[in-house]
């Protein structure tokens, strides 16, 4: 499904079948694909991140490509904002692609939204921390994440570069 903006913006090469836009965000959708299937067989509750768009009182919008209701030690039960990055690994895409996380961690709101990232290279995450280490966030890496448990006592999630356990939501309530 392409809405009709995509089509004419930037992205309009989509439509040419052969375009580097096109590929790159099938290369996405798929990555997100799995990400979502690997979760659903793990049994998170995972939706589209269309679903979770949300505007902060005019001081930003957070527009996820997917979210995830998971359980940690530091945020309890609630829903995780996840993000799939295939491209941001230097520390300028990595800033503008964190800024709406950060310019909401910044404006001090009553409830802190927890985000995992999933960057494609492992180098990238270190870059992550960098950039928002004060953010609630959660980090590990596509190879890993298609490998390994994404709950549980083990996981592949670090935050601060430290490993971290996220679980099952505790409420079965999850809608």
């Amino acid at each position: 499904r392409v809405h009709v903006s995509t089509v004419r913006a930037r992205f309009a090469s989509f439509c040419i079948e052969d375009s580097h836009n096109r590929k790159r965000l099938v290369r996405h959708d798929s990555g997100l694909a799995n990400l979502a299937s690997r979760m659903s067989h793990q049994r998170v509750p995972v939706y589209p991140g269309w679903r979770a768009v949300t505007d902060y009182g005019g001081v930003t919008q957070l527009a996820p490509d997917a979210v995830a209701r998971l359980y940690s030690e530091a945020y309890g039960d609630q829903w995780y904002f996840l993000e799939y990055e295939r491209s941001a690994d230097r520390l300028d895409t990595i800033e503008r692609k964190l800024q709406p996380y950060l310019i909401l961690a910044d404006s001090r709101p009553p409830v802190r939204v927890p985000l995992l990232v999933v960057c494609q290279e492992p180098e990238a995450e270190e870059m992550f921390w960098r950039v928002g280490g004060h953010l609630p966030m959660y980090t590990t890496n596509y190879p890993e994440a298609t490998r390994g448990f994404l709950v549980g006592a083990e996981t592949v999630w670090r935050r601060n570069g430290q490993p971290a356990a996220l679980g099952l939501p505790e409420s079965r309530d999850i809608l």
